[in-house]
């Protein structure tokens, strides 16, 4: 006996293994620190260089700059956060409770929020005498806020 009552199935963007190919192929991502076109630093010092410049500068140090590697240091100490909010917003996005650009704010945020706090905290190798009576403070990353005003997040 048939019960008058049709179930109909319809497919959308593909499926499950539509979304399954698509978060494979491209997963939610976000990039951090200093995006491409930021412009140039205004520093007390009066050089020419990018605040992208002077965020290389720092993490990776010059010949009269110290190495103060912020966002490899955010990254290492915040590893498994990160890799927690990639999961679980993967997860979410997969049963379709998130879009994919929510879970790409959640992680790039959090990370955002993350290097700025580090530049701000930031204290080893200290300035050289000379810098702090220059720039009136002992804050190695911090001369204007300009560097740590410039970490963004952008989706990748």
């Amino acid at each position: 006996m048939k019960s008058g009552i049709q179930v109909l199935r319809k497919s959308v963007n593909g499926g499950l293994s539509g979304v399954l190919k698509r978060s494979l192929e491209k997963p939610p991502s976000a990039v951090v620190g200093v995006i491409k076109g930021t412009g140039a630093h205004s520093g007390k010092f009066g050089n020419s260089a990018t605040v992208a410049e002077v965020a290389w500068f720092n993490e990776y140090g010059t010949k009269n700059i110290p190495s103060r590697p912020f966002l490899r240091t955010t990254i290492n100490r915040h590893h498994k956060k990160y890799t927690d909010l990639i999961a679980s917003g993967l997860i979410m996005y997969l049963t379709g409770k998130i879009s994919r650009q929510k879970v790409q704010a959640k992680i790039g945020f959090t990370a955002q929020a993350d290097v700025k706090k580090e530049i701000t905290e930031w204290e080893t190798p200290p300035n050289a005498e000379l810098t702090i009576a220059l720039k009136g403070s002992s804050q190695p990353l911090i001369d204007t806020g300009q560097l740590r005003n410039s970490i963004q997040w952008q989706a990748n």
